[in-house]
């Protein structure tokens, strides 16, 4: 594989790691305040997330761990799962995992929020929270575009604007129907009566005359019928479809009562980025396939989805990728990522920065009285986030491993027959697979400081 096919394709794998996926979202809650961390733990080694497993029939799997936290020397609280993702698998994968994270009282998901959706503190003052609306009718604008593309017309108000959205989105445009303020956002014709719409918000103050929020709407060009429009394969999308994998959001329920967002909003994760010196621009192009990288390896999985045999040889290059993801994840602080330092800068802030809203969510837990407090709580997180989780969760909280309880869960499976490949092939196909993975990050690592 050229050099620039494999980091795309290894940049696309990371991502399904480790990147960030639109949430099945319920409505953001003010967040409570955060609470002071218990004294710091001696540091704790932590064990692998993720393995590459050789089965008895001859397969070759990646196995991801569900790993147990309870309080230190059998203290009150909750016990802490940490539940690894990967965001495309096997639809086994993702059936047992919705199997077992239904029956728990408390799962904390992953899914980066629509722009405008995220949390504010009760002490936001008028002008956060204009711009928080502002973001969020910018969404619901992009909506009502993508909804005109497909049908030729404009919904004509929220409830029709939810049930014209596609519906992976649909949870997400059903709990954006009020501003930062809490009052309903308002869709009517446009003024203009040119057939575009405009969607408002009241503003700081319904009774004042002028302080409304508000977008316009363009009517679609060329009257009704829809020009059936395309929206831009979104990179996980195309990987997973491609080695006959099935897509995280095509296949976990997260609506359910028990289940709660636990992530950044689109808006914050930009800020997060621009102030880490990150590319905002290549995170987005990368997961909408508008990027050099993502067009290069839609090239190629376009390639791949028609070859079974290639299908095959890049599920054991998935394997390989993912299987070595955590040291190279790990690389992400030092600069030391395929992509070079913007990759790595966007990487520290998908992995790192965005922990800690879960770190802040997990305290507030447990915060609450005792009798409030759920007996166990998930944190189902892609598999990248796991290592720095578990270490900072025991070391600030009070937490460690529970031994004997991390069962393993086959994500995706391959047998190198299907790639023409005799087990001894694959043998030096997946050790080939590292070499090059490790060849990558060595390059990207910076140069040492010389002795002074």
């Amino acid at each position: 594989m050229r050099h620039h096919q494999f980091r795309a394709f290894a940049v696309a794998a990371l991502l399904a790691l480790a990147g960030s996926v639109f949430a099945h979202t319920q409505a953001p809650a003010e967040p409570p305040a955060k609470v002071e961390a218990t004294p710091a733990a001696p540091a704790q080694s932590v064990e692998p997330f993720l393995r590459v497993v050789d089965g008895p029939d001859g397969t070759v799997g990646l196995e991801l761990a569900w790993r147990v936290l309870a309080p230190r020397g059998g203290g009150p609280g909750p016990r802490i799962h940490l539940v690894s993702a990967v965001h495309i698998a096997d639809a086994s994968f993702y059936r047992t995992m919705q199997e077992r994270l239904d029956a728990l009282p408390m799962v904390l998901f992953e899914g980066v929020k629509p722009p405008g959706a995220g949390t504010l503190p009760a002490s936001a003052d008028d002008t956060q929270r204009a711009a928080a609306t502002k973001a969020r009718l910018g969404f619901l604008k992009t909506i009502a575009q993508q909804a005109a593309e497909r049908s030729g017309r404009l919904p004509d108000s929220l409830p029709a604007l939810v049930e014209a959205t596609d519906k992976r989105w649909r949870s997400l445009v059903a709990q954006s129907q009020a501003d930062a303020w809490g009052r309903p956002l308002r869709l009517a014709p446009a003024e203009d009566d040119a057939g575009g719409i405009t969607i408002a918000s009241d503003g700081p103050d319904p009774k004042e005359p002028g302080d409304d929020i508000k977008v316009g709407v363009a009517a679609p060009r060329g009257g009704g019928g829809g020009r059936g429009a395309k929206e831009s394969p979104n990179l996980q999308s195309q990987l997973a479809k491609a080695l006959g994998l099935t897509f995280q959001l095509d296949a976990i329920d997260s609506g359910k009562p028990n289940w709660h967002s636990c992530d950044v909003s689109m808006d914050e994760l930009k800020a997060k980025l621009d102030a880490a010196g990150a590319d905002d621009s290549m995170l987005m192009s990368m997961l909408d396939g508008t990027s050099i990288f993502a067009r290069v390896a839609g090239f190629l999985l376009g390639m791949i989805a028609q070859n079974p045999q290639m299908q095959a040889t890049f599920k054991f290059t998935l394997i390989e990728t993912l299987g070595s993801a955590e040291g190279v994840l790990g690389d992400a602080a030092d600069g030391a990522m395929p992509g070079g330092k913007a990759m790595a800068a966007m990487m520290r802030v998908i992995l790192i920065e965005r922990n800690d809203v879960v770190l802040n969510d997990l305290r507030a837990v447990l915060d609450r009285p005792a009798a409030d407090q759920p007996g166990d709580i998930a944190v189902f997180y892609g598999g990248g986030h796991m290592p720095d989780l578990q270490k900072r969760i025991c070391e600030s909280m009070g937490y460690e491993a529970v031994a004997s309880e991390t069962p393993w869960t086959r994500a995706i499976t391959v047998d190198p027959a299907d790639a023409g490949l005799s087990p001894e092939q694959a043998k030096r196909m997946r050790e080939a697979m590292k070499r090059m993975l490790e060849r990558q990050t060595r390059r990207a690592k910076p140069e040492a400081a010389p002795a002074k």
